[in-house]
């Protein structure tokens, strides 16, 4: 009530219309990445056992911890890459931002594949120990799911985000 004291709300179909053309392959895109995700493991019980399914599972929720770890930078460089693609370094600011990105999720990636057998010896039971050998394939999936996320953001800075949807 206080804002729209101040701020009078008005609607305008033309941006209202470009804003549902700009986001709506984006939303394709999230429901896509919902069931990429999540529904593996419905897949999953028609080939192997509930067992397997909860080992992938753990696997899989541990080698996603890349991409929670990444998520942080993509929120500051998915706002800020319209910004920096029109400064005149962008070249170079550019290169620097995808150097943080590689070696952020790289170090990320290592802790993860180093640390994970000693880390389901003392968080899981010994039922799911055959988690340690799939984290490494799901980790390395996430490294490159990250660094591609990097550069899909440029889609979206030129406005064609159903390029981004496809890459998705």
């Amino acid at each position: 009530a206080y804002c729209f004291h101040y701020v009078r709300p008005t609607l305008d179909f033309g941006l209202l219309w470009r804003m549902i053309r700009f986001s709506a392959p984006i939303g394709l895109t999230g429901l896509a990445m919902f069931v990429i995700n999540f529904g593996d493991q419905f897949i999953l019980l028609h080939f192997g056992s509930l067992a397997n399914v909860g080992i992938y599972s753990l696997a899989y929720r541990i080698g996603m911890l890349v991409a929670t770890a990444y998520s942080a930078f993509q929120t500051y460089w998915g706002a800020q890459v319209y910004q920096i693609l029109r400064r005149d370094d962008a070249d170079v600011v550019f290169a620097r931002f995808l150097t943080y990105v590689v070696l952020g999720l790289s170090a990320c990636s290592l802790v993860l594949v180093i640390c994970a057998r000693p880390g389901l010896r003392l968080l899981a039971a010994p039922a799911f120990q055959g988690a340690a050998p799939i984290i490494p394939v799901v980790v390395a999936a996430y490294w490159l799911r990250g660094i591609t996320d990097f550069f899909r953001c440029l889609f979206l800075a030129a406005g064609r985000p159903g390029y981004d949807a496809f890459c998705n």
